[in-house]
């Protein structure tokens, strides 16, 4: 279905829904979650049922096979470009795939300026303790800038040991609640949902994303990013 809800025709993009009685009913202590994905269609199967949102972007053939287009959750849009969150994902963990366990970029507006950025969570891997957070989030940067274009840079890079991840959620794209950029109170080793995840970079305020984004990229006259 389209973003009104609407069924799309042969051959058009559109997200996937699913139900029956195999579906589960809620995310557990999560009802914010679960109103989220599961929604009522009643408009076009005229019952109560509730039906999940996957997040799947398909389109139907007219040999009725649904071909897999991409995710609807992993696109956002940046000073007028469209970007495809995943593709940033996979080239960071590229970078490193000897010093990374895992990934998760997204979008972040800071609230007094309304200046979108982009932000990498990174999770290291405790075999690359010899490599030191500072050294590992600029090898990353370097090659992100290399491999990507400008302005799908990620602005802020964020090592993590641990995704401080609800206990109830198996994907760190469910649930992204946990990872905020640090406030100015909290230290570098802030203890997140009782782990210790070390968070390195800087302690977040207005300030320093003005230069963050000066140092990282700057954004050019058309409002596209120049990675540095």
């Amino acid at each position: 279905m389209d973003e009104y809800l609407q069924s799309v025709g042969l051959n058009q993009v559109g997200q996937l829904y699913i139900g029956g009685y195999g579906l589960f009913h809620r995310y557990l202590n999560r009802p914010d979650l679960t109103e989220k994905v599961l929604v009522q269609l009643s408009h076009l199967t005229d019952d109560d049922a509730k039906y999940y949102k996957t997040g799947d972007l398909v389109k139907l053939n007219e040999k009725g096979e649904i071909i897999f287009v991409g995710r609807q959750d992993f696109q956002v849009k940046l000073r007028g470009q469209r970007i495809e969150l995943e593709e940033i994902e996979r080239v960071v963990l590229r970078s490193r795939s000897d010093a990374i366990q895992n990934c998760l970029v997204t979008k972040f507006t800071e609230e007094t300026t309304e200046q979108e950025y982009l932000i990498a969570y990174i999770q290291s891997l405790s075999s690359a303790a010899e490599t030191t957070e500072s050294k590992l989030e600029s090898e990353i940067r370097e090659y992100c800038q290399r491999y990507l274009l400008q302005y799908m840079c990620p602005s802020i890079y964020i090592v993590l040991k641990q995704f401080p991840m609800n206990q109830n959620v198996d994907d760190i794209h469910d649930d992204t609640s946990h990872l905020t950029p640090p406030t100015t109170n909290e230290s570098s080793d802030n203890d997140y949902t009782g782990h210790n995840v070390g968070v390195f970079l800087r302690t977040y305020d207005p300030e320093f994303m003005k230069k963050a984004v000066n140092y990282y990229g700057e954004a050019d006259s058309d409002g596209k990013r120049k990675c540095s």
